[in-house]
């Protein structure tokens, strides 16, 4: 270009140049998605196209990473076609295609891992379940005497035990515990008492019992189809591992038996966690 007087002299445009407002995002294509694009040609450095469609319009030589994009994931796929010409693709890059926003996933299913500590759930929500079960009779037998003695936790025989650990220091566990039993007590005495009960450990959360009276001096006599059961919520206030076991016990009043899971009947203990 001809010039009247002294030229002016060459320099970078920067942003000085441009007035306020004088650009919006309307004026940059990048944020506007197309529904074709062409492209040919060398690839050397890291490059995007944002479209629905990308067109070789001639032969295309990769050296770097080429990336067909979309805005978002609408259910359809990048598509990358000739322009009606035989065209080649060569290069030592790589041709990608993804989207620039991840689709957020509205359902768990098929996901897989753990879930934080830092997720919380509605009140009332079973967050997991947990249970032991077994089909082996056990029994124990009192030695007899002239009367009840004093008994421990720590002096009684586990039928079934589970641990389990919290997701949550408020939550609170509901527990379930079923079997068959049977009472069985000596020739001689009365109250042929089974007591059973769960426990974390250092305390007894429920207690059951089941018994079966008969006069002192006849035959021996049992219940064998009583039902042994137990259902209690219990709030441990800890993140820590909590073993609940189900212990049993005859009272000492004479000779008797009580046996658990009896005629090898399955016997349970369930454990649910409920968010606080």
């Amino acid at each position: 270009m001809a010039y009247l007087g002294t030229p002016p002299k060459s320099r970078v445009l920067s942003s000085a140049d441009i007035a306020t407002g004088a650009i919006t995002l309307d004026d940059i294509s990048f944020t506007d998605q197309s529904t074709s694009v062409n492209i040919s040609g060398n690839i050397d450095k890291h490059t995007m196209r944002l479209s629905d469609e990308v067109v070789i319009d001639g032969d295309l030589n990769i050296t770097d990473n080429l990336i067909l994009s979309k805005i978002s994931d609408d259910g359809n796929a990048i598509t990358l076609t000739p322009d009606g010409s035989t065209r080649t693709i060569t290069g030592t890059g790589s041709l990608e295609a993804s989207t620039l926003t991840q689709t957020p996933n509205a359902s768990l299913t098929g996901m897989t891992g753990e879930i934080g500590s830092a997720v919380t759930f509605p009140t009332g929500s079973i967050i997991q379940t947990v249970y032991a079960t077994t089909s082996i009779a056990q029994s124990v037998t009192s030695g007899g005497g002239s009367s009840n003695t004093a008994f421990s936790i720590a002096d009684n025989p586990t039928f079934l035990t589970k641990t389990i650990t919290p997701t949550t220091a408020n939550s609170k566990f509901l527990l379930q515990f079923n079997s068959r039993c049977r009472n069985q007590m000596g020739a001689t005495g009365y109250n042929a008492n089974g007591y059973y009960y769960l426990t974390d450990g250092t305390s007894t959360i429920a207690l059951g019992w089941t018994g079966h009276d008969k006069q002192a001096g006849t035959t021996t006599s049992f219940h064998e189809f009583d039902n042994a059961a137990l259902c209690a919520i219990h709030e441990p206030n800890t993140t820590s591992n909590v073993t609940y076991s189900l212990k049993f016990h005859t009272d000492a009043y004479y000779t008797k038996t009580f046996t658990l899971s009896y005629g090898a009947t399955p016997s349970f203990l369930i454990i649910q966690e409920i968010a606080g």
